[in-house]
């Protein structure tokens, strides 16, 4: 009877032992959103490095316009060039579902080197008349110069803005 005891208790024991060791991992987080390229026109590459907060965020305390929320996106875009050439400005836009551009920013005049690789860090520090709640749905990067740097580049991105 001693001995059954024992060999209950000892097999208690390791079940939940064996049981732990084959259950499932812990869920893994939902993927980031992705960035996709839609469209690209022009000679000039560029490339989405990264964003803060990353793509798929929801940015809460905006307000009931987005304006609320101005500075507060920062992105990272990679530009190649295939010749050389003056940037009159770049302007990148953050689109609405209805292809508003809600949150955007420009930036000032600079040359491009012929393959050269240059980084560009743009913050969207500013707005249209959007209403909160709202999603972003596209951005477009365009740069403005002759036509050895006149490029445009847009992609597929989400974002939530809320009150």
């Amino acid at each position: 009877m001693r001995r059954c005891c024992l060999l209950a208790v000892a097999m208690a024991l390791a079940l939940p032992a064996c049981r732990d060791a084959r259950s499932p991992a812990a869920p893994t987080p939902l993927p980031v959103a992705s960035v996709v390229l839609i469209e690209q026109t022009g000679p000039v590459e560029i490339a989405f490095v990264d964003a803060v907060p990353p793509a798929g965020s929801t940015l809460t305390g905006c307000g009931n316009r987005i304006s609320g929320c101005v500075n507060r996106v920062t992105m990272r875009f990679s530009l190649r060039a295939q010749d050389a050439g003056p940037v009159l400005w770049v302007r990148a836009f953050l689109h609405a579902t209805n292809l508003q551009a809600c949150l955007l920013t420009t930036t000032g005049p600079f040359e491009l080197a012929r393959g050269e690789t240059r980084e560009l860090s743009i913050v969207f520090d500013e707005s249209d008349n959007c209403p909160v709640p709202l999603t972003i749905a596209t951005m477009a990067v365009v740069i403005e110069g002759p036509a050895q740097t006149a490029s445009r580049r847009a992609w597929t991105v989400s974002y939530t803005f809320v009150p």
